[in-house]
This record gives structure tokens, sequence and C-alpha cells, in this order.
């Protein structure tokens, strides 16, 4: 198996782990909001909470939606260029995706180390901060190793652009 369909499986492993966060911050939504409504307290610190899970779950995504074409494709200028054109623009295009994944990456790492040596924590619930920035980091890394991986199978001839296809002027 080569290399990139192992970001593949790895970039689909993340996404699911986002999405039962997601599903499991739904729940504990309903149960805060019938708490507030039926007990008068909600979950303390829902709101911060609710933030940092969905902050995680939206690095986790990115790996799957960029190795899968799942972003947004303006083939507007390009569609009636010749099919090597259209995989070179695509090629640098995914390429132009890994350098500001890897950007983020770099830098949400930095931002984890900061933020821990300067011990900030969550106003509601004292969570350190640092935590989210430590679960975002591998979500973006993993993206910067998907566009790659995009990148690879672009030039390679190995994707299909029926998303891109579908919509012509």
């Amino acid at each position: 198996m080569n290399w990139t369909r192992w970001i593949e499986r790895i970039s689909l492993w993340f996404a699911f782990v986002g999405g039962v966060m997601l599903m499991l911050l739904a729940v504990m939504t309903v149960v805060s909001v019938i708490g507030r409504a039926v007990f008068g307290q909600p979950v303390p610190g829902d709101i911060e909470i609710t933030q940092y899970v969905i902050a995680v779950a939206i690095s986790a995504f990115f790996p799957y939606c960029l190795f899968s074409g799942g972003n947004l494709i303006v083939d507007f200028f390009t569609a009636k260029a010749n099919e090597r054109t259209r995989r070179v623009l695509d090629a640098i295009g995914a390429l132009t995706l890994a350098f500001a994944m890897g950007l983020f990456a770099w830098r949400t790492v930095v931002g984890t180390i900061a933020v821990k040596s300067s011990g900030e924590t969550s106003m509601v619930i004292s969570m350190p901060l640092w935590w989210t920035y430590a679960l975002m980091a591998p979500g973006f890394a993993l993206a910067t190793l998907a566009a790659l991986a995009l990148a690879a199978n672009i030039l390679r001839g190995e994707t299909d652009n029926e998303a891109a296809d579908q919509v012509k002027p």
C-alpha cells in the first residue's frame, strides 16, 4: 500500500473522531439545556467546552476534506483548459494548501508552547488552554500530509474530478 492510501485511512479516522466529538457535544448541549430549563443549572462551562471541542473537531476534519477534494473548487477560468493544464493547476493548488496547513500546524505548536508556559486557563472551568492547541496540531499536521498526497495523486493522474466536472459553466 502506498503512502497516500495510509494518509487517506488516517484522515478518515481523524474525521470519524471529529464526528464522535461533535455527537458527544450535541448530547452535552441537550443535557445542559434540559438542566438549565428544569433545574436552573446548566453544565458548568458548556460554552467554553463547545468552543474548544468545535475547534479540535474542525482540525480533525481538515485532512479528509482536503484529501477527498471536499474543499471548494473554482474552475471558472480553467473550464476550457486542457486536462494537463488543469492537472498542473490543481497540483499547484494542493501544494499551496499543504504550505498553508503546514503553517497552521507550526503556529499551533508554537501557540501550544506559549500558552502552556503562560499557564492560561479558561474562565469558568479553569481548563488549561494549551490542551486545545495541542489537540488541534495533529489535525493540521495530517492536513499538510493529506494535501501533499492529493498533489501527488493529481500529478500521477489518480484523482477524478467528478465534483468539479459536474458543475460546468
